[in-house]
């Protein structure tokens, strides 16, 4: 099990674990990346749970039953159950039987910093190259309390897609499709869910759906054999490699946008990227997927 440290607010890693802690020892992330080590672990790479304020805002679906229908056993065991990235449409690894995987996926730890202001953590994983011949990145940094920014970047060559889900908390909500944006209303307040692409502009086909039965998709159980209706956000991008989905995780509203090119680049390579919130400006460049030259500004942004 995680162990939390001494200091409430220090981020820290255990077996295949990393979590990124707020000053608010409510507010943290949970990083799934580590090689998988046993046949029977759920096929979930790159995962991540959020808890904003005492509140699981984003969640793992859990486990449901062991020896339920097959529909859902696969919905919450399989990829497309958590929140991380399905590549064209299919698993990360094999799964051969019930009980069983194959191929287990290979992952690696690629940076983890923690500093008063802000957390950072960068990982990949090798299970989509034994077919897919790509790989998916994943980059989170937690602006403490109130923001994470998540980049996922598949890498590699050819023509892919990528579908990434945000499973939700079981919290009502308001989804505005025409900035690709889900607000959750907890009692801690609104917690908005954003995905844009790589130059800073909402994804056409993002979608929500709340417990739909055929194929499972929507769901939590939090306790054995119950299953909860909840908000599943999910984008599907096509195209060349790299791929690249933006999250932007927020209590409260956050504004993302792109300043002109201050560097050599694709767009959202060279360009800096800021995030506004209510309490804080931050600023980076995104390469290969991962954050450079971080600033962050706290008060109202100007």
């Amino acid at each position: 099990p995680l162990r939390r440290p001494d200091r409430k607010s220090v981020s820290f890693t255990h077996a295949g674990y990393h979590v990124l802690r707020g000053t608010n020892s409510g507010s943290f992330g949970a990083f799934r990346c580590g090689t998988i080590l046993d046949r029977f672990s759920q096929i979930d790479m790159l995962h991540v749970d959020i808890w904003w304020k005492g509140q699981n805002v984003l969640t793992d679906g859990g486990s449901y039953r062991y020896n339920g229908a097959t529909p859902w056993h696969n919905y919450f065991l399989r990829t497309e159950g958590h929140n991380t990235v399905k590549i064209d449409g299919r698993d990360q690894m094999l799964h051969f039987r019930q009980f069983k995987t194959l191929y287990w996926t290979e992952a690696k730890l690629l940076s983890f910093h923690d500093t008063p202001a802000w957390a950072l953590t960068e990982g990949e994983h090798y299970g989509y190259q034994r077919e897919r011949k790509c790989t998916h990145r994943r980059s989170i940094l937690f602006l403490k309390d109130d923001l994470w920014v998540c980049v996922d970047t598949v890498i590699g060559s050819g023509d892919h897609s990528a579908s990434l889900q945000w499973l939700c908390g079981e919290f009502p909500q308001e989804f505005d499709a025409g900035c690709s944006e889900l607000t959750l209303a907890t009692p801690e307040g609104p917690f908005s869910i954003t995905i844009l692409n790589e130059k800073a502009e909402p994804y056409a086909g993002v979608d929500v759906v709340v417990g739909q039965e055929s194929p499972p998709r929507g769901w939590l159980s939090r306790y054995y054999g119950q299953k909860t209706p909840v908000p599943s956000l999910a984008a599907t991008v096509a195209g060349s490699l790299p791929l690249t989905l933006v999250s932007i995780l927020a209590g409260g509203k956050a504004v993302a946008r792109l300043s002109p090119s201050k560097a050599v680049g694709s767009a959202g390579q060279g360009e800096t990227w800021t995030v506004d919130t209510d309490s804080l400006s931050t600023s980076f460049r995104l390469v290969e997927g991962r954050f450079q030259d971080i600033e962050v500004r706290t008060g109202q942004p100007q």
